[in-house]
């Protein structure tokens, strides 16, 4: 279940001025030589479209045409030297794909004695002011990254500008189902579906209760009795847990998993009253909810479909993600109790022990055999949780903080996914804050200090973006 970030398509567009085509060629074959071994320091973790060297507006063109036909998450702006920026301003502002500004040039610094060769080479900040100024002009405003394009900073900061790109698209191409609608009256996560497609991109895709209940009874007793041997390796199995429990959880887990896959779903959001008021579905899906997260997918309950997009593309450009929900202050250790239902991604989980697949009875939403559920703690350390919501006006947003998941856990009797989340900014700062930039009370969850990247999904996205 060790899986990387998606890879990043860039598309790298270098500018220099026509005028110093009289020069000869050589310079723009130096300049055409720097850019590939730049873009080729970006090849463990990206794509890279390179035109070639553009210094007129019918190249720029030419180029962000082709960056659109081949597919590109994000247009990567490299001054090689100076560019003025009319030869690109236009198709920029026209493109709708993400732009970052890189301000770099071939060499740190001029030594000890300034050359002219030098300065002829590594003179592209002013290209960068004058285009970022033209395009601000028209109304576009971009991230500029400055610094030597060989820094571990640097390319720290552009591959997190990338991935946050590449998240964009994967929203713009998601799918997520909903089993149900959310809880009536949970006014923080209702959203305009129309809305949430048009602002943000993911598509909701109604699932049947009926569906789910059919192919579970479709699956066969070979197919079950495989997935409880894998279960038996992958948890420890609570006494408690009887053969029913454990196969009506598997058979959920079966149908959920076929239906993302006929649907090319990539995040799932259930209400779990839906569920249960059926009838015909054996048990909740807390099981299948937490496998389909250790597989790759994205999940919320009460039919949460923005944090369950959220869940999916943190999973993709992340890495790992998870669903979560801050349960319980602590006010005696400045940290919240986090937890839900029963649903987690047990691959975040502590490594030091097997999570516990166990019976929970729930008699809020009584099925025919209890659910079973994966009891964990998650894995300690540095966490960033977020929260994506309908905002003022209709306007989607997306608040991002830091937080540290404690050394804490598991304790059985809780019968669900915990962990203890400390706030950098401490308790009271952080739910004040939090409550007053409007965060709802579910949240994606992913390992290490990645509030930059997840900003710079938001930001990508287009989408109001509030750090805390």
């Amino acid at each position: 279940m060790d899986r990387k970030p998606d890879r990043v398509k860039i598309g790298l567009l270098g500018l220099m001025i026509e005028l110093y085509d009289r020069l000869g060629p050589a310079l723009r074959e130096s300049q055409d030589g720097f850019a590939q071994e730049m873009a080729g320091t970006w090849a463990d973790w990206a794509d890279v479209v390179w035109p070639g060297v553009a210094n007129t507006r019918a190249k720029v063109d030419e180029a962000v045409g082709r960056f659109h036909a081949e597919g590109c998450d994000v247009i990567v702006v490299v001054c090689l030297a100076y560019a003025p920026s009319l030869i690109a301003a236009r198709a920029l502002l026209d493109s709708p794909l993400p732009i970052v500004l890189l301000d770099t040039q071939r060499q740190a610094g001029p030594g000890a004695e300034p050359t002219s060769d030098f300065l002829i080479e590594n003179h592209g900040v002013h290209g960068v002011q004058d285009l970022a100024n033209v395009l601000l002009r028209g109304g576009k405003s971009v991230p500029i990254i400055v610094g030597d394009w060989r820094a571990n900073d640097t390319v720290s900061e552009l591959q997190d500008r990338c991935l946050g790109a590449r998240g964009r698209t994967v929203l713009r191409t998601m799918r997520v189902g909903a089993v149900g609608p959310t809880l009536a009256g949970m006014g923080d996560l209702n959203v305009d579906e129309t809305a949430f497609a048009l602002q943000v991109g993911p598509d909701v895709v109604p699932i049947a209760t009926e569906r789910v209940a059919r192919l579970a009874g479709e699956a066969s007793d070979a197919d079950v009795a495989k997935r409880v041997k894998e279960n038996e390796s992958s948890f420890e199995i609570d006494p408690e847990l009887t053969a029913e429990q454990h196969a009506a959880a598997v058979r959920v887990s079966l149908s959920l998993e076929r239906i993302a896959a006929e649907d090319d779903l990539q995040a799932l959001a259930v209400y779990f009253l839906t569920v249960s008021e059926d009838g015909r579905i054996p048990t909740l899906p807390f099981l299948a909810a937490s496998r389909l997260m250790a597989d790759g997918l994205g999940y919320a309950g009460e039919g949460d479909v923005s944090c369950a997009s959220l869940v999916a593309a943190q999973q993709r450009i992340v890495g790992i993600a998870g669903f979560t929900e801050m349960f319980a202050m602590d006010f005696d250790e400045d940290s919240i109790l986090m937890q839900h239902m029963g649903e987690g991604n047990y691959a975040m989980g502590r490594t030091d022990r097997k999570p516990l697949l166990r019976p929970r009875p729930f008699p809020l939403s009584p099925t025919p055999e209890a659910p079973a559920t994966p009891c964990f703690a998650l894995a300690p350390g540095p966490a960033t949780v977020s929260s994506l919501f309908a905002g003022p006006e209709g306007r989607f947003r997306l608040v991002v903080s830091e937080c540290d998941v404690a050394d804490w856990g598991p304790f059985p009797e809780l019968r669900t996914p915990h962990f203890r989340l400390a706030p950098k900014q401490g308790l009271k700062t952080f739910i004040e804050a939090w409550s007053r930039a409007g965060g709802s009370h579910h949240q994606a969850i992913c390992p290490g200090y990645r509030a930059r990247l997840i900003a710079a999904l938001g930001e990508a996205a287009g989408v109001e973006t509030i750090l805390i």
